[in-house]
């Protein structure tokens, strides 16, 4: 019984370690007039990189959703690329973005490829070996 807890217990701290998060990311210190971008993702990337204008602002992050906040009027080349074992394909985005500075937040959105065979069969095992060895050690 308590070895059963032991993994669930593991299997939990598991998932929740390697989350995606919501990440923020101050362009610059002077809030003047300013706009946020607001990056969305319609799913989460891992090893994200994001750089505006050939400035890298994130490396290596596992990321839902990335607000670049503090950017100043202009236009804005973003590149965004992000690799995970479980695409279909790499993400390899780049777009523009025209900031004039007189609205608070933009909301840009980024679809993603999808999902290959050997994504459904890594969850599958995750999902299913657990429940095969809790169940063995309790009966």
């Amino acid at each position: 019984m308590k070895l059963g807890r032991i993994l669930i217990l593991l299997f939990i701290t598991f998932f929740s370690s390697s989350c995606t998060k919501n990440l923020l990311v101050n362009y610059q210190a002077d809030p003047g007039n300013t706009t946020n971008l607001v990056l969305r993702f319609n799913k989460g990337l891992h090893h994200t990189q994001l750089s505006v204008n050939d400035k890298l602002l994130v490396n290596g992050k596992l990321a839902k959703s990335v607000t670049l906040t503090n950017l100043p009027a202009g236009d804005y080349t973003i590149k965004c690329s992000a690799y995970s074992g479980w695409q279909k394909d790499n993400v390899c985005t780049t777009l523009k973005a025209e900031i004039n500075g007189d609205e608070k937040t933009v909301v840009k959105n980024i679809d993603l490829p999808v999902k290959n065979g050997w994504y459904w069969v890594g969850l599958t095992s995750l999902v299913v070996w657990p429940i095969v060895l809790v169940a063995g050690f309790t009966l």
